[in-house]
């Protein structure tokens, strides 16, 4: 609830607030820079865990799942044999 307030209240921000006041239509590149710039530091001091950018994590945890089905697989052989 609380995060879905959040982005109702940045939206509100940039979109009705921010946008209406720049001066052209250029600056609208500038809305996701400055976004960026508010959220990286934050993730950076509240989520340090949240860090990578996704498909590699993605594909190593995947990898170790195949590599720990094969293995307890491998096990079940074994045992029955």
């Amino acid at each position: 609830m609380a995060f879905r307030k959040l982005v109702e209240l940045s939206h509100d921000f940039f979109f009705g607030f921010l946008l209406p006041h720049l001066p052209n239509s250029y600056f609208v590149v500038l809305l996701p820079i400055l976004g960026g710039l508010i959220v990286g530091p934050l993730i950076y001091k509240l989520a340090p865990e949240a860090k990578g950018d996704g498909i590699s994590h993605i594909m190593i945890a995947l990898q170790m799942k195949m590599t720990l089905e094969g293995w307890q697989w491998w096990k079940k052989t074994m045992r029955r044999s």
